[in-house]
């Protein structure tokens, strides 16, 4: 763990978690315009946000502490997502365990659908104007 090479993706990751907050906050619009980068990036925020939206929505005093609660565990999982998807790869890299293997294919998988969402969108911007 003290080797470099063994940090380089996390580094990697610390770098592009700020590239990618800014293109699912910028793709919003601040409530107008679309999710879908937010939802391509972050699927587990989301789908946490989506569980809590509408829960307690009779009471208003418990509908604003719920909601800040979700709020501050969907900012703190988007934060650290992709420097954990780099310490996870890493990890997995240095210790041969089936399980890790697994969570590194599928953190491989996001990202390989990631960079697809990426070329679709960028030609279809590109063709759209």
């Amino acid at each position: 763990m003290r080797n470099f090479r063994f940090w380089l993706p996390t580094a990697i990751g610390t770098l592009m978690a700020p590239v990618f907050l800014w293109a699912a906050l910028d793709s919003t619009g601040a409530g107008h315009g679309s999710y879908d980068a937010a939802i391509v990036f972050y699927p587990l925020s989301m789908l946490i946000l989506g569980l809590f939206a509408g829960v307690a929505a009779n009471d208003a005093f418990a509908t604003q502490i719920l909601q800040t609660f979700s709020m501050v565990i969907v900012v703190g999982i988007a934060v650290l997502q992709f420097p954990f998807y780099g310490f996870v790869l890493s990890y997995a890299k240095l210790k041969n365990s089936w399980w890790l293997t697994a969570v590194a294919g599928i953190i491989c998988l996001h990202l390989v659908g990631i960079g697809v969402w990426l070329v679709i969108a960028g030609v279809m911007w590109v063709t759209s104007g």
